[in-house]
């Protein structure tokens, strides 16, 4: 299983540095990662990365080093699921949807 360096810097009190991504782009992900910073978030909301189009960018992500983050468009296990399933790390959710969610995704 991969190291979640994000989960580490986190908790060690350090500042991660991330940046959010709407359209899927590999390439432009691992050049990202190569710049330094630690997690990119993968929009599937508001942006045009499916599930498809992330399994690539999060390759890319993790071939750097960097943690891919997903924002689904919602927080049923029949979406998440296939992001987890493809190596997306953490995804944000406000604090009511995050009740909802399933303990899974914590």
């Amino acid at each position: 299983m991969r190291e979640n360096t994000l989960k580490q810097r986190l908790q060690a009190g350090k500042a991660a540095f991330g940046v959010m991504c709407t359209f899927p782009s590999p390439a432009v992900v691992e050049m990202l990662g190569h710049l330094g910073f630690d997690w990119i978030l993968l929009d599937n909301e508001h942006g045009s990365i499916t599930v498809d189009t992330a399994e690539a960018c999060i390759a890319a992500a993790e071939l750097t080093g960097m943690a891919p983050v997903v924002r689904p468009v919602g927080n049923k296990p029949e979406i998440i699921a296939p992001f987890l399933d493809r190596g997306a790390c953490r995804f944000p959710m406000s604090t009511r949807r995050q009740k909802r969610a399933p303990r899974w995704t914590r």
